[in-house]
């Protein structure tokens, strides 16, 4: 029903409000643009929210694992150094 009024109004520039329907078409047209915008760099921020995370999760483990090995090295070296 709104389409048929909408071109109605574009159709008949003598109409008292067809430039007010025309200006809401716009600005409805307008916010969708803007809403589905919003909601793309939600999902992009999303994933590189889990990106970095995952980045830094990754640097936590290997520091650790590199402290581990280091102790173990330390150990061994300790070992085989006593009579």
């Amino acid at each position: 029903m709104q389409a048929i009024l909408f071109l109605s109004v574009r159709r008949n520039s003598n109409c008292l409000y067809g430039k007010e329907v025309e200006d809401f078409m716009d600005k409805r047209t307008l916010f969708k643009l803007v809403s589905l915008a919003g909601f793309a760099l939600g999902g992009i921020g999303t994933l590189l929210s889990g990106w970095a995370e995952s980045k830094e999760q990754e640097a936590i483990i290997e520091e650790k694992v590199n402290e581990a090995l280091a102790a173990r090295e330390n150990e061994t070296e300790d070992e085989a150094g006593e009579p």
